[in-house]
């Protein structure tokens, strides 16, 4: 007899991709040492918050099959069936959607960075491990907003504009094999603008 779990609420079942086995340079990597994944698959979600209106607080525009792109130290890990399973709040979902097409979710940002410096002024080669991680990039996608006392607001971002934020900011993220950084809007700092 199969086991399932019905989410209530805001709450969502994933079911996470396979950890890494391997690095990329073929080394096996010990159960003890796997990265946790931040991505999987959706497999429940609830009917959303009752709101004081008597409306309910909308879910994620995601359905069953999904991929989804969650915060990586959140969430109950249980297993189901023997299987390892997450359950997550609504607003620990980052990004989701189908195949190829991710996009971020309420006030999350997806932010391509600027390049790193690769040479010093005098002409060094800096190695990647020892790069700055740029604290500028281009918006690339912008979630749908948020709702505050029941009320819907759109996010102030667009994309193609470009943001300023902090160091430690933002979750990076792998769409379609390109590197993006995921920030909430109210991590960045402001958008950097041309004046003449």
């Amino acid at each position: 007899m199969a086991t399932r779990i019905r989410p209530l609420n805001t709450r969502l079942v994933i079911r996470p991709d396979d950890p890494e086995e391997r690095t990329r340079g073929g080394i096996i990597i010990p159960d003890n040492a796997k990265e946790r994944p931040a991505r999987g698959k959706l497999v429940a979600k609830g009917p959303g918050m009752l709101m004081r209106t008597g409306d309910r607080y909308p879910m994620p525009s995601i359905e069953e099959g999904d991929t989804v792109i969650y915060s990586k130290f959140s969430g109950t890990v249980l297993k189901i069936d023997g299987v390892v399973h997450v359950i997550l709040r609504d607003d620990d979902i980052m990004a989701g959607g189908q195949g190829d097409k991710i996009l971020p979710f309420a006030d999350r940002v997806l932010v391509r960075l600027d390049k790193a410096a690769e040479m010093t002024k005098s002409g060094l080669h800096i190695p990647e491990s020892a790069q700055e991680k740029p604290l500028a990039g281009e918006v690339v996608a912008v979630g749908d907003g948020r709702i505050v006392d029941g009320k819907f607001h759109p996010l102030d971002i667009e994309p193609g504009e470009r943001v300023q934020f902090a160091k430690y900011a933002g979750t990076e993220v792998t769409i379609r094999g390109e590197k993006f950084t995921l920030f909430r809007e109210d991590d960045l700092l402001g958008v950097i603008e041309t004046v003449s």
